[in-house]
């Protein structure tokens, strides 16, 4: 697409925030990159709240003020360690005449990285001019108290465990115990690291394979505008994988909902390197490793009370750790879905009374 073009797209942008009658509730976040994990926080509060909510980011409806009745930020995006991701203009002025609620945020900064001064001076800055202030997690929440910020923090687990699933048929014939993947050819990795989770994951496909197994890909984010494709990664990994014939990749972008309908219906057990892949597996009581790169990940295992269940990517005896913990998990299947299932409703209810409680007291 050449530069024109998209600068005729950013313009339709702010074209369409202000093509409207009454002031909107706007969610923003990294919405419209085709990552299931990013958009399916709006599909949740959508659906659960029964409200017109505007999708506010950099790829559909732009931060408009004067359009706006209440102002939701939310997202791992938010917290990032070296961009945090909302729009520059909030911060502009100590307080709006309309609610900024940050809603959900997640702590988000790789193990071998570390908050930049200027991200700090954001996130304080965001804080500092919020109406309410809601994270994902009890690590988030000590992560901003650190920081100095004095308003009252309460605890929103991620809105995806409330997401609801939306049935879609694969042509995908499961007959055995199958193990869904999810990996993330992560932008901070170099070709190198790439080419080693390369490595190390088709040596656990053929493991599993080995044990009867059939493998599912579920890629987590496919974008053709910006040219983001996560198939590629599982491309790379098939081409050594001794039995193609027990493995399947999706083969197209799939919504929140369906991709969870996937998980729930034909997975047994998820592989997730991706945080919402994690997420999506509690949210259905699957089994689930964790391959975690982030402290999201440690963060959302501890609030599951499963730290157990995970395996930092840069771990030098990953596969060795896979087996072990895989192994444990088929021998105790059962009472570790059932610890899973119950955990999640408790955080089910959790989200819903903090979403209850904001739309009486900011929403209404």
């Amino acid at each position: 697409m050449h530069e024109l073009q998209k600068k005729i797209l950013k313009g339709w942008r702010y074209i369409k925030s202000y093509l409207t009658i009454s002031k909107k509730i706007g969610f923003y976040g990294a919405f419209g990159y085709g990552n299931i994990g990013d958009d399916a926080s709006y599909f949740a509060l959508k659906d659960f709240m029964k409200m017109d909510i505007r999708p506010l980011s950099k790829k559909l409806y732009a931060f408009n003020p004067l359009v706006l009745k209440a102002m939701l930020v939310g997202g791992g995006g938010i917290f990032h360690w070296n961009a945090p991701y909302f729009p520059r203009r909030i911060l502009m002025k100590d307080k709006w005449d309309f609610p900024i609620i940050i809603l959900s945020a997640g702590i988000n900064c790789d193990y071998l990285c570390k908050y930049t001064s200027e991200a700090i001076k954001k996130i304080r800055r965001l804080c500092n001019i919020s109406t309410l202030i809601t994270v994902r997690d009890s690590l988030t929440r000590d992560f901003l108290l650190n920081l100095g910020v004095k308003k009252k923090i309460r605890i929103l687990p991620d809105l995806a465990l409330i997401l609801r699933e939306k049935k879609v048929n694969l042509p995908f014939k499961k007959d055995s115990f199958t193990v869904g993947i999810s990996l993330a050819a992560h932008t901070e990795f170099t070709k190198r690291k790439n080419k080693e989770l390369v490595f190390l994951i088709t040596k656990i496909v053929n493991y599993l394979i080995s044990k009867g197994h059939q493998i599912l890909f579920l890629p987590f984010q496919i974008c053709e505008y910006d040219k983001i494709d996560e198939r590629k990664i599982f491309w790379q990994l098939i081409q050594n994988v001794e039995d193609k014939e027990k493995l399947y990749i999706l083969d197209r972008y799939y919504s929140p909902p369906e991709m969870l309908y996937i998980i729930k219906n034909y997975c047994d057990f998820i592989l997730g390197m991706r945080l919402h892949s994690n997420i999506f597996a509690a949210n259905s009581g699957t089994p689930f490793i964790s391959l975690s790169y982030n402290i999201k990940h440690k963060a959302f295992l501890k609030m599951m009370d499963l730290s157990m269940l995970d395996i930092p990517i840069t771990s030098p005896s990953l596969l060795k750790e896979f087996r072990a913990k895989f192994e444990e998990i088929i021998k105790n299947y059962d009472s570790i879905k059932s610890k899973i299932t119950v955990q999640k409703e408790f955080l089910q209810e959790v989200v819903k009374k903090e979403i209850q409680y904001i739309f009486n007291n900011f929403l209404t």
